[in-house]
């Protein structure tokens, strides 16, 4: 449906020229391709980021545009 999509492009309208950075959970492999699909690399791990279940999250970061 393109909704996570959608929601990406209005956060960089509202960004504007500025850099983005989000945590994902290492194991979410769809939303990882989203967000490198869009201009996202890579920065970091953060061991256990999820309390709750432990997971690790990768610290994903755009450059300004």
């Amino acid at each position: 449906q393109g909704i996570g999509r959608q929601l990406l492009l209005r956060l960089f309208e509202f960004a504007g020229d500025a850099e983005v950075f989000l945590e994902v959970r290492t194991d979410n492999a769809a939303a990882i391709a989203l967000y490198e699909s869009e201009g996202f690399t890579r920065v970091g791990v953060r061991k256990r980021y999820y309390r709750v279940s432990g997971a690790d999250a990768y610290t994903m970061k755009r450059q300004r545009q």
